[in-house]
């Protein structure tokens, strides 16, 4: 499985990274929306996993324009978060099948995530 994770803060990258060692292959992360839509543009990812809020171009437009390409399936993305759940963003991702999981969270809280969007993972 060849993850994509898309997240303005180092310190969440490593961490996730760690998180998903045992349960994936190549996983390529990048600080920014706009660098995590070059990549969904020139390889093909199993699974998308950002951050909802970021500098510059957010996850929400992140996953719209990758949705609006084919760039991925709304089954196949997690978005990780710290926006209250009736947001409009995550109305808008609920309504799309996006799994939402909110800041912070677990390890154990992680992996059950992960299992909604990879089920191989479970």
């Amino acid at each position: 499985m060849r993850i994509l994770l898309v997240d303005d803060d180092l310190l969440f990258i490593r961490i996730v990274s760690t998180l998903l060692a045992s349960n994936s292959g190549p996983i390529d992360g990048v600080y920014s929306g706009d660098n995590g839509l070059k990549l969904l543009r020139t390889n093909k990812y199993d699974l998308l996993i950002t951050d909802l809020m970021m500098e510059g171009m957010s996850g929400v437009d992140l996953i719209r324009l990758a949705l609006n390409e084919g760039l991925i399936d709304s089954r196949r993305v997690l978005v990780m978060t710290g926006e209250p759940t009736n947001s409009p963003h995550l109305i808008w991702l609920r309504k799309q099948g996006i799994y939402t999981i909110h800041k912070p969270f677990s390890a154990a809280e992680f992996h059950e995530a992960l299992t909604f969007v990879w089920p191989q993972t479970g």
